[in-house]
């Protein structure tokens, strides 16, 4: 199931749009149509274009945004590029109420490009703070997030800013301060129930990062990273039941990198 990320918006013209062409995903997310705040802005008027909208039909820009159920999880696809912002009312309130009616589920993940919390490069590229609150609120277990070319994964954590931003979020470079609660009592071995939500960052299937130095020093890392992996390429294995998940990463030797249980 797909999430949008860089190079899958136009770039220079609107006949980019084959991720809502090809996959065949759910039409539930907010409200949004074309030319609307919180969309992908379209550019350019070519006849292939014109074609393109023509064929996609209701499925732009509507399924930027998506959920899902799966066994016993709940999973919330959300569109974190510039165009969206999760300040604005239809898009909280859409997210809040999507998660919400999962409260029967015993699992609620999300997967959103932009890492709301990270220790990588370009670190000020924070704006998916802004949709922390709502996080916390409805009791995700875990978020995942693409962007950077590494594993990284934070202690379970409460994010509080320092104040209410007011008006749009979407430079992605937006920096917004705050305090944190972490639980560092949580080992995901011995102590398999956290207290706030992880945030994990699997990005590790492509380039080595350009900075791998910062995956071997821990003082680089910023005070909610837990563990972070960019020496080797790596992917993600999440195995869910009921009442237990059991996440791990996987180098490409084979390697466990990472690995850890909630209950």
């Amino acid at each position: 199931m797909p999430g949008l990320g860089w190079h899958d918006v136009p770039i220079g013209s609107h006949d980019s749009l084959a991720y809502f062409m090809y996959w065949g995903l759910p039409q539930n997310g907010p409200a949004i149509r074309a030319g609307d705040p919180n969309a992908i802005p379209l550019q350019g008027d070519t006849a292939s274009g014109k074609a393109i909208l023509e064929a996609i039909g209701d499925k732009f820009p509507q399924r930027a945004n998506y959920s899902f159920d799966y066994g016993p999880s709940h999973w919330t696809v959300i569109d974190t590029l510039p165009h969206a912002d999760w300040n604005d009312v239809t898009l909280r309130d859409w997210l809040r109420a999507d998660l919400r009616s999962a409260r029967t589920k015993p699992w609620r993940f999300v997967l959103c490009y932009l890492p709301p919390f990270h220790s990588g490069k370009d670190y000020n590229w924070q704006k998916m703070r802004i949709a922390s609150d709502i996080f916390q609120e409805e009791r995700v277990t875990i978020v995942f997030s693409g962007f950077h070319h590494s594993y990284q994964r934070t202690y379970p954590l409460r994010f509080q800013p320092n104040a209410k931003v007011l008006g749009p979020v979407t430079v992605c470079d937006t920096v917004l301060p705050g305090s944190f609660q972490l639980d560092h009592r949580f080992d995901g071995s011995r102590v398999t129930h956290p207290d706030g939500v992880i945030y994990v960052t699997t990005g590790g299937g492509g380039w080595i990062m350009l900075n791998p130095e910062q995956s071997d020093d821990p003082s680089t890392w910023q005070p909610f990273t837990a563990k972070f992996k960019a020496t080797q390429r790596s992917f993600t294995v999440m195995d869910v039941e009921s009442s237990r998940l059991e996440l791990k990463q996987i180098g490409e030797d084979g390697q466990v990198l990472d690995s850890f249980a909630i209950t």
